[in-house]
């Protein structure tokens, strides 16, 4: 008897399979056919490029906010030289001491006071490359001796327009 049951719904089950199967098989047919009528297909097949960009209204905001935040603040990765750095009493005088006398003697490379905690510390140009910063270094050596090399983000330096543009 358990035997005859279990033949019983095993047949059931192939059965709806089967039908199941064939029915897909049916519908997938004529949803096939019915495309070349859809008229979105007829946008498909024209010359013209036709891109539609659904987004929410919070991505437009947060894309905005990026682009004012770095309108702003221009800076990219890359590196400085470390002429002076100090903590204590009139730390930050000192740094703005060494920071004129460094603009005194290179008047063409940016010097910006830096303040790091616990230090306040000078640091100077911006360079993309490590490169760079290692021949300014050596320029920079003869009048500051512990002057080192170090990552921090960096403004933009100025486009140079060429006479082509």
């Amino acid at each position: 008897m358990k035997l005859l049951i279990r033949f019983d719904s095993m047949k059931r089950l192939y059965l709806t399979g089967a039908i199941s199967l064939v029915l897909s098989t049916l519908n997938t047919i004529s949803i096939a056919q019915n495309f070349d009528e859809h008229p979105r297909y007829d946008r498909l097949q024209s010359d013209e490029p036709n891109v539609t960009i659904h987004q929410d209204e919070q991505l437009v905001q947060l894309i905005a906010q990026y682009s004012d935040y770095h309108e702003k603040h221009p800076e990219i990765p890359g590196y400085r030289i470390e002429i002076y750095s100090s903590s204590g009493a009139n730390s930050k005088l000192k740094a703005r001491s060494n920071r004129m006398q460094f603009i005194q003697q290179y008047d063409s490379i940016p010097a910006y006071v830096v303040w790091e905690y616990p230090n306040f510390e000078v640091r100077v140009g911006d360079f993309r490359t490590k490169l760079e910063a290692e021949q300014a270094l050596q320029d920079i050596i003869p009048s500051f001796p512990f002057a080192f090399i170090t990552k921090d983000d960096i403004e933009l330096p100025p486009l140079i327009a060429t006479e082509d543009q």
